[in-house]
Formats: structure tokens, C-alpha cells, sequence
């Protein structure tokens, strides 16, 4: 009540980890749901250091179940970008500075920007922009990326297909087009594709 006495446009955002069950009602009552707990800059679960925290595998595996309550005005937040250097874990260099760095490879940080995008996802910063280097800014304003994210139907990508670390991801747009995601989330190199039956 008192956000919708305000004068102007503001941003409710529900934070974290919201339990799936009451997800119609963040619907009606926010702009923006957490979907899943604080992100870190690990791969995987082996990989992260903190243990009430998420890896962007983990955050795949949960945030997929959200895929039916993302819309324009409601929309299902994985948590904050980490491309780019982050705040934390960080490393001192010759002079004694704190120098940011980040525990994701560049191939892990641009399927995690790649997911971002799909899903329709919030893509709030969270890299020290101090620090920023070129890839991080070419990842971060890559247009034609960003016109799928802010695709004007709204929709969460979803997981078409999964067969073994081959995962596909597509997300419907306004025009009528398709925007297909592939992935291999394994460490060794592998062929992934999909069937036009698979996109329906």
C-alpha cells in the first residue's frame, strides 16, 4: 500500500529464495521474485566456497521451475550477473591493492550470461566496474544478446532437451521467432543439437 501511494514508478522486489508454492501471489504483489539463493562465482556446487550460497549449475537446476511465472511486470530473478571482476575471493597484486577477480572461466561466464538472457532475467551487474575489462563490457552490451533478453512477450526460457551434459534452452519471441540456447555443461568437448521437433 504505501509503494502505491508513491508519486512514481518504483521496483518491489521479493528477496530470496521464495518457496515455489506461493508463486502466484508474488505475481500480483511484486515486480521481482529471487527464485534461488545468493549467487557465487563457482561452476558447480564442488566449486563453491560458501555453502549457503548458489553456483550457476545449482541456479539452472532450481530457476528452470519458474519458467510459468515470468511476465512482463512480474518477472523470476536468478540473482545478480558475476561476469567480470567480482568483490569476493579476490587476490593483492605487487603495490598491495585488493584487485577483483573472478572463479568462472570466460566459457562458464558467457553460459551464465547466456542463461541470464534466455530466461528473461533481471541483468543486474554485480562486478566491480572499476575493474571492468573488454570482454566483460562485450559481453554486458552485446545488443543483439539484450534484444532477447528484453523481448517484449517476457517469457523464461525453458529446458527443451537434456542428454547428459547436451542441454538445450529456448525461449519464444514477440515476432514469432525462436531463440535457442546450446549448451554442453561437461568439461569435455561435445557435439549438441536438437530436432525441430524438440523447438516445437
Amino acid at each position: 500500500d504505501a509503494l502505491r501511494r508513491q508519486p512514481r514508478d518504483m521496483v518491489y522486489s521479493l528477496s530470496n529464495s521464495a518457496p515455489l508454492k506461493n508463486a502466484e501471489d508474488y505475481e500480483n504483489l511484486s515486480n521481482m521474485v529471487r527464485t534461488t539463493a545468493d549467487i557465487r562465482d563457482a561452476w558447480d556446487s564442488h566449486s563453491s566456497r560458501d555453502a549457503f550460497c548458489s553456483s550457476i549449475k545449482e541456479i539452472w537446476r532450481e530457476h528452470d521451475k519458474w519458467a510459468s511465472h515470468c511476465g512482463p511486470g512480474h518477472w523470476t530473478d536468478p540473482d545478480m550477473l558475476v561476469v567480470g571482476p567480482v568483490g569476493w575471493g579476490c587476490r593483492t597484486n605487487a603495490c598491495g591493492e585488493h584487485v577483483p577477480c573472478n572463479h568462472l572461466t570466460l566459457d562458464e561466464q558467457l553460459t551464465h550470461m547466456t542463461l541470464w538472457i534466455l530466461w528473461s532475467a533481471p541483468l543486474l551487474i554485480g562486478c566491480d566496474l572499476e575493474w571492468i575489462d573488454a570482454k566483460t563490457l562485450d559481453m554486458l552490451c552485446n545488443r543483439e544478446a539484450l534484444k532477447i533478453n528484453e523481448d517484449s512477450l517476457g517469457h523464461q526460457g525453458k529446458t527443451v532437451s537434456r542428454h547428459g551434459d547436451a542441454v538445450v534452452v529456448t525461449k519464444p519471441l514477440a515476432n514469432g521467432d525462436i531463440a535457442v540456447g546450446l549448451f554442453n555443461t561437461g568439461n569435455n568437448k561435445r557435439q549438441v543439437s536438437v530436432t525441430w521437433g524438440e523447438l516445437g
